[in-house]
């Protein structure tokens, strides 16, 4: 009995050790199609969700990498990182304003928002640019714009159903959504937590610096800034759990997930915090080979995978910092990538990657 329990034991320490080293950094397929890719990366089911510069929208399979379908839209930017629904839908930005909502089955248009062509405020806004992605929930679809206003517009058809003024400096990425309230980070560093029915704002708090995108996870909410601060946040009751500063502008969404809060740095470091208590558990230098973080990491299969925005892409034990392998031939992370089912996706110089 004493000798199974040793083998036993053995045998889970190995599963678990294995689970860390499952990532071996190699690519499986790469998408290099007609044009730059410039989004970042949704998956439902098997299909992989992503645009491109001029505007085309795909659905690829996530296992091999061909194309399933295309949505050939305007000449404008894809950006941002696409929302996929409840309801077997993919909605996508463009940087001239336009919101499209297309079947993730076929790539069909199911409705498509063009700025002051469908707009039920009687207002005239000349600024609707985008420059980040959507946020679904509650119905809604929300997205903020260079008007210095954040959208909230129905899922089922586009039309707009309400507008929150922020501050003058305005917000430059997209904002995040959690059981009925939509969660933004704004460039002079307010952060606001607004009623998805009605956009008024009922709380928030703040940083020193621009705030990069939230994350929710578990009921908690985490936001970073360019001050170096990390702030966790339970959102029932809006109430702080701890605030922790890394010494360097951070750059980058948090990334959450093996416990662990992930964030990179404007000096190209990588930093991973406890998520229970926001205390450092380590840190990588990627210089000087490499600079900014520019993409949020990815963490998945006991592992963080994290690029700069030129250069290699790491893949580091998510328990221990430790380095496990560099994937060359790449030119870091540039938009939200993902994992699911032991390979990561993401863009890196234009093309989309699949690692395993």
């Amino acid at each position: 009995m004493k000798k199974f329990l040793v083998a036993l034991l053995v045998a889970a320490m190995s599963l678990l050790s294995a689970q860390a080293w499952a990532v071996q950094g190699k690519l499986v397929w790469k998408f290099p199609y007609n044009d730059r890719i410039t989004s970042g990366v949704a998956l439902s089911g098997h299909t992989l969700l992503f645009g491109d510069q001029s505007g085309n929208f795909y659905g690829v399979n996530c296992n091999t990498g061909k194309v399933i379908w295309v949505n050939h839209g305007t000449s404008s930017i894809v950006c941002g990182t696409p929302s996929v629904t409840a309801h077997g839908h993919v909605i996508f930005a463009q940087a001239d304003g336009a919101i499209t909502c297309v079947s993730v089955s076929n790539g069909s248009r199911h409705w498509r928002y063009v700025p002051n062509e469908h707009d039920d405020m009687h207002e005239v806004d000349t600024h609707e640019a985008l420059t980040d992605g959507t946020t679904v929930g509650g119905g809604k679809v929300f997205a903020s714009k260079a008007d210095r206003k954040l959208y909230a517009h129905s899922e089922k058809t586009g039309k707009v159903a309400w507008k929150y003024t922020v501050s003058d400096q305005g917000v430059r990425n997209a904002p995040a959504y959690y059981k009925g309230l939509v969660l933004l980070g704004e460039y002079d560093g307010t952060f606001s937590v607004i009623n998805a029915r009605t956009g008024k704002r009922i709380g928030g708090g703040g940083a020193g610096g621009a705030l990069n995108t939230p994350t929710v996870s578990n009921g908690v909410v985490y936001y970073s800034s360019w001050d170096g601060s990390v702030n966790a946040v339970k959102i029932e009751g809006i109430d702080p759990i701890w605030n922790a500063n890394v010494g360097d502008p951070i750059t980058t969404e948090p990334a959450v997930g093996e416990g662990l809060v992930v964030v990179g740095t404007g000096r190209g470091y990588v930093v991973a915090l406890n998520a229970h208590n926001g205390k450092e558990v380590w840190r990588y230098d990627t210089t000087p080979d490499d600079g900014e973080i520019g993409a949020a990491p990815l963490i998945g299969g006991g592992v963080v995978l994290a690029g700069a925005v030129s250069g290699n892409i790491f893949v580091f034990d998510a328990k221990t910092g430790k380095l496990l392998h560099t994937i060359t031939g790449v030119d870091g992370l540039s938009f939200d990538g993902l994992y699911s089912n032991g390979v990561f996706y993401f863009v890196s110089a234009g093309d989309v990657c699949a690692v395993e």
